[in-house]
């Protein structure tokens, strides 16, 4: 019967809720496997039954690592494909409603075969076919089954297995102190392209130029997969950058829609007064076209206040009063909403198009043996900028 019906005693109906919500609260509770019994169920894990890893996998990386629950999903479509388990973190950037974007921080293979990771050609198989799980802001690619967990950075310099990969044996030796030291650098707490970012800015340069998108020669199956995997991201990489840049600038554009406004209006009526104008965007300077005497003697005075707040304004007076109305006129397009987006693909594109030239010149020797803005880190860009005596802004357009 239905714990709610009036046929039930009173009494019976209460202890039915009461026990009911004793049920519910107990299944809310996430279980809490020990580090040994996880390590356990691995070992133990039947032939051919991979799906009986995953849960142990997920408490591993939840109660050891750090990550939260929600953020280690099991068999669910990431960027390429379908991993069986995958640890996700943020990427540092928010979509348009403000939400935190997370990305695949960890994939993760199993195999439910003894040593199917015990040596590098096992491996190398492996990962050209599941390679594609990896994304441009994957980290770590982890290889387990119930002999061995291998963890894989996805950025390194280094092509063979013994310099790089973390291998863990999952044998009666095995201790949760040891794994917590061994995957160190796995853990939430350094989880993320925020973290990798902050140790970039502190001087961290061991992630720069380790991508390769030429190897010649090719000396091993793994310098191949590497090779592989490093053009794919390249242009993956590329493709999301366009994009965010693309809508960061169409949207720093829209809440300047104001500031445009209200130098539009302030313009327009000095237009109206002085019969037209003429306006310099490099010296922000404006004067207007006065047709009588009278407009005369007050025009300097109005030109001098309106150039002094069109110089306060800088680049968005600039913007107003020159750079959207040659593009307006150039794409012959009335609607404002559309010519704003169209600018901002434009303006994007045009940014990207510079840094890469620079790249350009650094990789093929422009600047001498000097690579101060891509593979010095940032102490290095801001003593390339100091030489200059110049902003990024005023680099960026020279460029």
């Amino acid at each position: 019967m239905h714990p709610g019906d009036s046929s039930l005693p009173i009494g019976s109906q209460v202890q039915t809720i009461e026990l009911r919500g004793s049920l519910l609260a107990k299944s809310s509770k996430k279980a809490v496997v020990g580090f040994a019994e996880a390590i356990e169920s691995l070992r133990d894990t039947p032939i051919g039954q991979e799906a009986a890893m995953y849960g142990p996998l997920r408490d591993i990386f939840c109660d050891v690592l750090g990550y939260p629950r929600p953020k280690v999903v099991i068999d669910v479509a990431g960027e390429g494909g379908r991993p069986d388990v995958t640890c996700r973190a943020p990427s540092g950037l928010n979509d348009r409603s403000g939400k935190s974007i997370d990305i695949d921080w960890i994939v993760v293979e199993a195999k439910a075969e003894h040593h199917a990771f015990s040596s590098e050609t096992k491996r190398e198989l492996i990962f050209a076919k599941k390679a594609k799980y990896i994304g441009p802001d994957t980290a770590w690619f982890i290889m387990v089954d119930p002999t061995r967990i291998v963890a894989r950075p996805t950025l390194s310099a280094a092509l063979t297995a013994a310099v790089n990969d973390i291998e863990f044996r999952l044998d009666a030796s095995a201790s949760e102190a040891d794994f917590r030291v061994k995957f160190a650098s796995l853990a939430a707490d350094r989880a993320g392209v925020p973290e990798r970012l902050k140790a970039f800015r502190d001087g961290d340069t061991s992630l720069i130029a380790t991508e390769k998108l030429i190897v010649a020669p090719i000396t091993s199956v793994r310098a191949e997969n590497q090779l592989a995997l490093a053009r794919r991201n390249f242009y993956s990489s590329l493709r999301r950058t366009t994009q965010a840049l693309q809508e960061a600038t169409l949207q720093t554009l829209r809440s300047l829609k104001p500031e445009l406004a209200r130098i539009e209006a302030l313009v327009g009526a000095f237009k109206a007064k002085y019969g037209g104008y003429d306006f310099d965007p490099y010296t922000l300077k404006i004067t207007g076209k006065p047709t009588s005497y009278e407009r005369s003697k007050s025009h300097a005075g109005d030109a001098g206040r309106l150039t002094r707040a069109l110089r306060k304004a800088g680049s968005i007076a600039r913007l107003a009063l020159d750079g959207l109305p040659q593009f307006q006129a150039r794409v012959g397009i009335d609607d404002d909403d559309q010519v704003i987006e169209m600018f901002a693909i434009e303006t994007a594109n045009l940014i990207l198009a510079r840094i890469l030239v620079i790249r350009f010149f650094e990789d093929h020797g422009f600047f001498g043996k000097n690579r101060y803005v891509c593979n010095g880190g940032v102490a290095a860009f801001q003593k390339w900028r100091e030489a200059f005596d110049h902003g990024y802004t005023q680099l960026l357009k020279n460029a």
